[in-house]
Parts: C-alpha cells; structure tokens; sequence
C-alpha cells in the first residue's frame, strides 16, 4: 500500500509539475522512493539516513516469497476426489469478487474503509455498488475459523482475468484526464492574459 500511495504522489506531482514547467519535481520524488518508503512504512525518517530498520531485509524476503514462492501446490482445499474445486465455491463470480479479495487480502484497513465509500452522485454509487457488495460478503468470510488464505488467492489469481478489462479501462480513463487536466492547466495563463488585456482595453476606451 506505500507504494500505491507513492505510484498516486508521483503521477499528481507529474501532471501538475508539467503543467507548470517544473517536470523535475516528479523526478526528485522518484529518486526518493527509498527513503519515501521507509518513512512511510516503517517510520525512519529521511534525516536518519543510512539508519535503516533491522526488519527490513525480512520484510523485502517475505514479500519476494510471497510473490513468487519457491513451490506452486495447491492447498488440500481446492482439491476433491473428482478433480479441483471451482473458484465459484469460494465467491468467485465476478470481477468484483475477485478486486475485492485483492483490496481486503492485501489492507484489511483499506478495505473496510471503502465498505462505507460513498461519493454523493448516483452514477458514480451504481458503478462501486457491485465491489461494495462483494466486499460485505467477503468479510465475514475473511473472519471464519474455515478461511484457507492460500485457496482464496490461488482463486484470485486465476480469475484476475477479469479485471484486466477494468483495469484497462480505468487506465484509459486516468491517461484521458491527465490530458485534458495538463491541457486545461497549459491553456489557463494564456486565457487569464487574454481576458486581463480584454479587461484593460475596455477600460481604457
């Protein structure tokens, strides 16, 4: 999650950097993604430098072996006499299911935090209702003495295919606001000189 937070920093100060001629502002953030880091997650501040936590080491294992482990098997759960268990045992069904175990399996704060997320406008509410769904469903789950981890994200990562549309879509629709932001920005100064010497032309006749 820091760095999600980090990648979100980094693209608003690139978009507003550039709009106002200071693209290096996005590249300085990008050189201090280590220190960033360090802060953010574990509280070490900037001026500590070289002082890093003794647990970090452990962290950058745990989280490589997390992604990429050593052995693929899979867990007792999803295997019957007949073959596999289908991921629709699980609540697989959608691509909300599976965005929701992703958001609640990785930040158990975050994910009951956008439970209650609510922006006011219906249109917006109709497009989150489906993921809000999922997520109060997944959560009691979550919490049972039955829940296998490991089941549940061998699930998520075969069915994250259907997220990759979204995804796509989500990127499109960030790169197409970034434009039309950058353009807005870019085309402000110009504007406010011309409605300024429009203003003072009119005074002066």
């Amino acid at each position: 999650m820091s760095t999600v937070v980090f990648g979100l920093l980094c693209a608003l100060l690139t978009g507003v950097g550039g709009a106002l001629g200071v693209p290096w502002v996005a590249t300085a953030l990008l050189l201090a993604y280590p220190s960033f880091i360090l802060w953010y997650a574990f509280g070490v501040a900037p001026t500590c430098f070289p002082l890093v936590p003794t647990c970090l080491l452990a962290d950058v294992i745990a989280a490589v072996g997390y992604v990429a482990p050593a052995q693929l098997l899979l867990p007792p759960s999803l295997l019957e006499p007949g073959g596999l268990v289908p991921c629709e045992r699980l609540n697989f069904t959608s691509w909300a299911d599976t965005l929701a175990f992703v958001l609640c399996d990785v930040d158990r704060p975050t994910c009951a935090a956008a439970r209650g997320l609510r922006t006011g406008w219906p249109a917006v509410d109709r497009l989150w209702a489906p993921l809000l769904d999922a997520i109060a469903r997944l959560e009691p789950v979550l919490d049972a003495d039955a829940y296998d981890p490991h089941a549940h994200r061998v699930c998520a990562w075969v069915s994250f295919v259907w997220v990759v549309p979204l995804l796509g879509v989500a990127v499109l629709a960030a790169v197409l606001a970034y434009a039309l932001c950058g353009a807005a920005l870019a085309l402000l100064p110009p504007a406010a000189e011309f409605a300024g010497q429009l203003l003072l032309f009119y005074q002066t006749e």
